[in-house]
């Protein structure tokens, strides 16, 4: 399991992660971020993934923006790459936002390696 958790201090103070996770044979990863957002505060999170091996991981992210956070952002991207037929990447964000004005954004991608198979 990973899960970073930041918590932002002051006005307009900022933070960035970048996680980086590895799943091969056997392993389940789960990994997102836990964070509260306060006004004019600006939170981004990548996750990259690399699978193999029916490696497994999963993406659960909280973001939670109080009532009042005013002009607050929050932006997650997942990008998963599948090294084989047999991996799985999940991703399963939630968010809170109890202010209209807050910018909050999740993408997620996941891309797959070709494999070629050459006969002689």
């Amino acid at each position: 399991m990973k899960y970073p958790s930041v918590y932002l201090m002051g006005p307009k103070a900022s933070g960035e992660v970048l996680s980086v996770a590895y799943a091969g044979p056997g392993q389940h990863q789960m990994l997102g971020p836990r964070w509260s957002t306060p006004p004019r505060d600006q939170l981004d999170h990548r996750v990259q993934v690399h699978l193999e091996g029916r490696g497994i991981t999963t993406y659960r992210g909280l973001v939670h923006v109080d009532e009042g956070a005013k002009g607050a952002k929050s932006f997650v991207r997942c990008d998963a790459l599948l090294l084989d037929e047999q991996s799985i990447s999940e991703t399963k964000p939630y968010m809170e936002v109890g202010e209209r004005d807050a910018r909050i954004g999740h993408e997620a991608t996941v891309s797959k390696v070709a494999t070629t198979s050459s006969s002689t």
